[in-house]
């Protein structure tokens, strides 16, 4: 997604020829992972985590069941638009191709980040019990796939892969300068508005999760900051109720901690959950000093700027692991926030299952490299594009 986001903005900028063509063979390739790993992921599911696909099923068939056909069509209409418009140099049809994937990918993304954030704070939906277990009605589609912290958590998601993704594209092309620092910039303060707001929606809805982040274990009082990612006097650094200050703008605003919470809703890796959470935030103001030196190294040799990219690409793809890992884990031990417990979504798996689990896994990954090496894809594609 961020890639496609960036080839779509180089080809706005009229970007040359040589420099649009160098990108697209790591897309293609980056594209053709994207659907192996995804058809890897729905066996996964419908295998091993049977249990919540079947509960999920009624609510999110009309968006999954949709999101697939619609990503593999728009791939294929506008890779090839964009192989024609590159190999005969015609903005227009490169404009189209370059959009089309953005949205493409869009169309995905917005799926999948739906589902998770009905995961986080289920909406629009009634849960019914009976001797069996629970079964799960649908009141409202808008509600179940636009729920409350989906806007936040959409644009969040968006902004970290346009800067991991604009990162490599750089990279990829050899093509870095002051426009690029300048949004590398904008993305950066965006990013930090739209993770304190984020920050916010997640003490409103999962108020047990927020104290895990910041690692605040009163019942109910003002909450420190802590700077790096751990709790151990010797070598943490804290911040006397700065927490309660940024989510209120007062120092002894009292907050929810850990205390206040059930144990069937505290995630039993609260150091873990911590301390990827602040790994997270640290990163994102290391990237800010690495955009720092690439607007001061704008206009040096490619040499001082590639190192940079190389650690922004680092830097972010690191961060954004991080921020799914907070996520994920903070909201255990449930898939299903008061739903479903995560150690009900799956069965026992036989041995044939787990084998061929991983060797599916290892298949998505390996057949799609090797057989670009083998066969010399890249340069095939280069050859198509009139290279």
């Amino acid at each position: 997604m961020g890639g496609c986001f960036w080839f779509f903005m180089q080809s706005l900028g009229r970007a040359p020829w040589s420099v649009l063509r160098k990108a697209v063979p790591p897309l293609l390739l980056f594209t053709v992972l994207g659907i192996t790993t995804g058809y890897v992921l729905k066996w996964h599911f419908e295998n091993i985590w049977t249990p919540y696909y079947e509960l999920i099923a009624d609510m999110f068939h009309p968006i999954l069941g949709l999101e697939a056909p619609i990503s593999l069509a728009g791939f294929a209409i506008f890779f090839p638009v964009l192989f024609v418009g590159l190999r005969k140099e015609n903005r227009t049809l490169t404009h189209v191709a370059t959009g089309g994937l953005f949205l493409t990918t869009l169309v995905s993304a917005t799926a999948i980040t739906a589902v998770n954030s009905w995961m986080q704070f289920p909406s629009g939906v009634r849960v019914m019990s009976n001797p069996l277990g629970h079964a799960i009605e649908r009141l409202s589609l808008w509600e179940v796939v636009f729920s409350p912290t989906f806007p936040t958590r959409f644009a969040h998601v968006l902004l970290g892969a346009a800067v991991l993704g604009g990162a490599w594209q750089m990279f990829n092309t050899k093509r870095f300068n002051a426009k690029g620092a300048m949004f590398f910039f904008l993305l950066w303060g965006v990013q930090f508005y739209v993770g304190h707001h984020h920050a916010g929606e997640v003490y409103a809805y999962q108020p047990e999760k927020f104290a895990a982040f910041e690692g605040h274990e009163g019942v109910y009082g003002p909450a420190d900051l802590y700077l790096l990612p751990t709790k151990e006097h010797r070598v943490s650094i804290k911040l006397e109720g700065m927490t309660s200050f940024m989510m209120f703008n007062d120092g002894d605003q009292p907050i929810y901690g850990l205390d206040a919470w059930q144990e069937s809703y505290l995630t039993d890796l609260l150091d873990v959950v911590f301390a990827s959470y602040h790994v997270m935030v640290l990163l994102h103001f290391l990237l800010l000093g690495l955009f720092a030196y690439l607007w001061w190294r704008r206009d040096a040799r490619w040499s001082l700027q590639s190192w940079a990219l190389v650690a922004v690409i680092i830097a972010a793809l690191v961060a954004n692991y991080a921020g799914w890992y907070t996520a994920e884990m903070g909201r255990q031990p449930w898939i299903i926030r008061g739903i479903m417990y995560t150690r009900h979504a799956s069965v026992p798996a036989s041995e044939l299952v787990t084998y061929l689990g991983v060797l599916w896994s290892l298949l998505a990954w390996g057949v799609p490299l090797v057989l670009w090496r083998a066969l010399g894809l890249r340069r095939k594609v280069n050859g198509l594009l009139g290279r």
